[in-house]
């Protein structure tokens, strides 16, 4: 994927601050570099490649992200940490478990 997108369109240093839905067709991403010089890019599309817990944390979203799904992006755990994993796993073994549970039925009989 990485040999199809054309030079000079990914900005390395860079730290995203905001992103800004426009218009159905623009988005406003406004970035520091490493230098402290700040910038605001327009684009039609934005690929984001962090956690989304990183994302949340440190990106300022406005009119594309309800706080409700910010908070929940936030409280995701990423399953390439061992955290992540740890978390994973145990769901993993919850449900797993779930199989071999007798599940009980009640059962009215009248006579």
């Amino acid at each position: 994927m990485a040999e199809t997108i054309p030079s000079g369109v990914i900005d390395l240093n860079t730290q995203v601050k905001a992103i800004q839905i426009d218009t159905e067709d623009t988005i406003t991403v406004e970035s520091e570099r490493t230098d402290g010089k700040r910038e605001k890019i327009v684009a039609s599309a934005v690929i984001l490649a962090l956690p989304p817990r990183i994302i949340a944390k440190h990106i300022e979203f406005s009119l594309s992200l309800s706080p409700n799904l910010q908070s929940a992006l936030a409280e995701l755990v990423y399953t390439r940490t061992p955290e992540g994993r740890k978390v994973l796993l145990q769901a993993r073994a919850k449900a797993m478990s779930a199989q071999f549970v007798s599940k009980s039925e009640q059962i009215s009989v009248w006579k």
